[in-house]
């Protein structure tokens, strides 16, 4: 009887195994064949990579094989299953995934704002002479209106628009995650989820542009929407076909949803042309009407690095100036009748084409560009450090353009107050004190305070420029450079009543071109401006009285506001000396304010309430 030996016991387990194992990767590697395309697709690869071309060829014969009817049965039987009875579960599926990556309601209106800017970007030339945002308003619906590239139009050159996956444009607006947007394209989406946010307000939504025309059902499926194509053609403009997305209120908390996307909305369009690539035309039309029409124009001489920005609206006009920080930041200053003013609090300082959600509302400006945000794009993505280290490059780009600004204005004050709209009463000094009041306040936050900094960025970069306010009353200095800022008053001189009556004291006239208030200079210790101390009433009398050997006469006492009285009220002069002591003698500084003793025992003055 043959017997095997342990030897080959072990061989047979050990090819076992292999094959076992063999198996297994064959099986893990047809699943991953057959859901490689939607992992490549989620890659967002580079449109001229290798793998990115492999997958166009594979879409284009999946393409040739739907049109062929050789899609597998049980796919069939699956789309069929869900459009006649899945829909409602469907549609709670995808409202839930929208929820998860953070979009909101009232931000459904800005996420087809930032997809029109995109498709005017992508149109072979420069679109229609005013390329405009509409937008049809009523209680029971919202429709919008762009004439952006159309829905799946590979444009005059089909290589590049098969590349850049312009025909699956009507894919990818329905399938979740899914988008052929690059950062290599310039455009503002990249998740794939910016459009399904409509679905937060209806069950039905329609998409109409050119010949391509669909409703919506359960959130993802498409059926034909048979008026469509008319409604589209019907608002075709200037030759170029029109995309029409029509959004019909489903419930009543759909409408009170769709009353805040419009408010939400019109808070923030006046500015919106300011920051979008193409679109310079923005309308409301229904219960409330209004239109933004928006003019950018280079200031001569910044070398085209800062731009007045005009907004219209049929009723009034508004300016700002632009700052471009490079990269595609660009900062927003509104411009009032006597300088730059703060934006509204209600509306969001931090923008990627149209405001985030983050709360800078202390800071007075609007900041745009292609903030890292996360899937929703209403707050910023990655680390505290990550954003500081953004916020410090920034600031040194600001701090640059502000001296650019100054030199702008040294050289011709007229040409800049006029593009500008300022009043004839406005002057460079109070320009740079409302700047400093809209600025200043981001020195009080860690994040926005990352602009500014001594020598460096922001208006800390100013510190050998003129431009910062004393705040004080005359006849000290309007405006001086921070270098020479020695210090601030406090005390008794915080008032601006005693200010005023000692300022023209021979003591108090040194510190007229090194001194401001005590806000502006905190605000400058925050950005690196130490060494700046306080100045009281007591040392102004000391200095005033030492520097004529304690001997104030009659008519000195006059002078700085004082007079002595002794106790038989004869009024005199008053000479410090031995053997008279506080008690003896009155100086009355400001009547019915404070009163000043005088110890002549100790050589010291000290301040009491009357």
């Amino acid at each position: 009887m043959n017997t095997r030996s342990s030897l080959d016991i072990l061989r047979e387990v050990l090819d076992l195994a292999s094959k076992v194992e063999q198996v297994t990767v064959d099986e893990t590697e047809l699943l991953l064949c057959n859901r490689l395309p939607a992992v490549l697709a989620a890659l967002r690869l580079p449109s001229d990579c290798a793998a990115h071309r492999a997958l166009r060829e594979y879409e284009e014969k999946e393409i040739r094989a739907s049109t062929s009817n050789r899609l597998s049965q049980a796919n069939r039987e699956l789309f069929g299953s869900l459009r006649r009875e899945g829909g409602a579960d469907l549609l709670g599926a995808v409202r839930a995934k929208i929820a998860d990556q953070g979009y909101r309601v009232h931000g459904v209106l800005f996420e087809l704002f930032q997809n029109a800017d995109d498709a005017y970007k992508q149109l072979d030339d420069d679109g229609p002479e005013e390329a405009c945002f509409r937008v049809y308003h009523d209680e029971f619906q919202l429709r919008i209106v762009h004439w952006g590239r159309p829905v799946n139009h590979l444009g005059s050159n089909v290589e590049r628009g098969r590349r850049h996956g312009y025909d699956l444009d009507l894919l990818n607006m329905l399938v979740m995650n899914f988008s052929e947007k690059r950062a290599e394209h310039a455009v503002t989406g990249k998740f794939g989820l910016g459009f399904k946010c409509v679905h937060m307000l209806s069950d039905n939504v329609g998409i109409a542009s050119g010949f391509v025309a669909v409703r919506i059902v359960g959130g993802l499926l498409p059926r034909g929407w048979q008026d469509g194509v008319s409604k589209s053609f019907d608002l075709k403009h200037d030759r170029h076909t029109a995309t029409l997305i029509e959004v019909p209120y489903t419930t009543r908390d759909m409408m009170e949803g769709g009353k805040r996307t419009v408010a939400a909305f019109q808070d923030a369009m006046r500015w919106l042309p300011a920051f979008s690539r193409r679109i310079r035309r923005v309308e409301l039309v229904g219960d409330t009407a209004r239109t933004i029409t928006c003019r950018i124009e280079p200031l001569r001489g910044s070398d085209g690095r800062i731009d007045v920005v005009i907004t219209q609206d049929g009723v009034s006009s508004e300016r700002a100036l632009r700052l471009e920080l490079g990269d595609g930041y660009s900062l927003l200053l509104r411009i009032g009748s006597d300088g730059p003013c703060r934006f509204e609090p209600s509306l969001g300082r931090l923008w990627n084409i149209a405001p985030l959600a983050e709360d800078l509302s202390h800071s007075g400006w609007l900041l745009n560009g292609p903030f890292p945000v996360d899937p929703g794009r209403g707050r910023l993505a990655g680390s505290i450090g990550d954003r500081q280290t953004l916020f410090e490059r920034l600031g040194k780009a600001l701090g640059k353009l502000l001296i650019a600004l100054h030199d702008l204005i040294k050289k011709d004050w007229k040409y800049l107050s006029g593009r500008l709209s300022l009043g004839v009463e406005a002057t460079p000094p109070q320009f740079w004190s409302r700047l400093f009041g809209v600025m200043s306040r981001d020195f009080e936050h860690d994040l926005s305070s990352r602009l500014h900094a001594h020598d460096d960025r922001g208006f800390g970069n100013l510190g050998d420029y003129s431009v910062i306010p004393s705040r004080l009353p005359e006849p000290f200095r309007a405006v001086m450079r921070a270098a020479e800022v020695e210090r601030f008053p406090t005390m008794a001189l915080a008032s601006l009543y005693v200010l005023r009556a000692v300022s023209r004291w021979p003591s108090a006239t040194r510190w007229h071109n090194r001194t401001v208030s005590v806000d502006v200079a905190k605000y400058l210790e925050r950005i690196g401006f130490t060494g700046i101390r306080s100045i009281t009433l007591s040392c102004l009398l000391r200095q005033e009285m030492t520097d004529c050997k304690w001997h104030v006469s009659v008519a000195h006492g006059k002078a700085i506001g004082c007079s002595y009285r002794s106790r038989g009220g004869r009024e005199s002069s008053y000479t410090s000396g031995a053997g008279r002591s506080s008690s003896d003698c009155e100086w009355s500084a400001f009547p019915g304010t404070r009163r000043l003793l005088v110890s002549s025992e100790r050589s010291e003055l000290s301040i009491a309430r009357r």
